[in-house]
């Protein structure tokens, strides 16, 4: 028999409360999130500090509120929907948006970085 505790954990950490966003919950773990809230009615996924930069899914009796950030901003885009499909297809473009969009600026900033060590790399100084 299982404890509580075991229940607890169980469903915060390993079983997604509303199974209506495994397709999006998926991708979210694929690319490093973490799902910080996890009740039925309430999904949060976070890759770093900044509430900001959380996406969050809210489920009401009559609709489907879903808040994305935006590309550095200290503002996040809300939208409201009445079924499952829309919304996680609205959650999955903004997420591959998000995300390649942070490739893209890593990327850059390791191109300065290879382009400087490639520069002093044959000099002494």
């Amino acid at each position: 028999m299982e404890s509580e505790q075991c229940k607890s954990v169980n469903n915060e950490y390993n079983v997604l409360s509303n199974k209506g966003f495994s397709t999006v919950h998926e991708e979210f773990m694929e690319n490093g999130w973490s799902l910080k809230n996890n009740d039925k009615d309430l999904l949060i996924y976070s890759k770093s500090e900044r509430a900001l930069d959380d996406f969050t899914i809210k489920v009401t009796p009559s609709n489907i509120l879903v808040s994305v950030p935006i590309s550095n901003s200290n503002y996040l885009y809300s939208a409201s929907f009445t079924d499952y499909y829309k919304a996680c297809d609205f959650v999955s473009l903004h997420l591959n948006h998000i995300e390649t969009h942070y490739k893209v600026i890593n990327k850059k900033d390791d191109d300065e970085d290879d382009n400087y060590n490639d520069y002093y790399a044959g000099n002494d100084y």
